[in-house]
């Protein structure tokens, strides 16, 4: 079993799973469809409308401030969130976390 994922702008645009092996007649026919290149997808990360940037898969970028982690595969932010007992949210307004007053 193989999957592809389809990707246009750096957009995951599809994503097909096909059983057996398939012929490039069909791979082209897939990407004509979708006016996309073609990864074939050994990241589980993988998702229609995430981004594909530098050979890896990835959400959306939350807020313009975080950067991605390339060892950790995730969004951080530039201040690390506390660790306490509290709730926090990320404002980009003020660039900080900020605690939840209410819940």
């Amino acid at each position: 079993m193989k999957n592809y994922a389809f990707i246009k702008d750096n957009i995951v645009v599809n994503i097909a799973v096909f059983e057996d092996d398939i012929t490039e007649d069909i791979l082209q026919i897939f990407k004509e469809q979708h006016n996309a290149d073609l990864v074939i997808l050994t990241d589980k990360n993988a998702f229609i409308g995430g981004d594909y940037i530098e050979g890896q898969f990835r959400s959306a970028c939350p807020f313009s401030s975080w950067s991605w982690d390339k060892i950790e595969k995730e969004w951080i932010a530039p201040i690390p969130m506390p660790k306490d007992d509290k709730f926090y949210y990320w404002s980009e307004e003020i660039q900080n976390w900020v605690v939840v007053s209410s819940y």
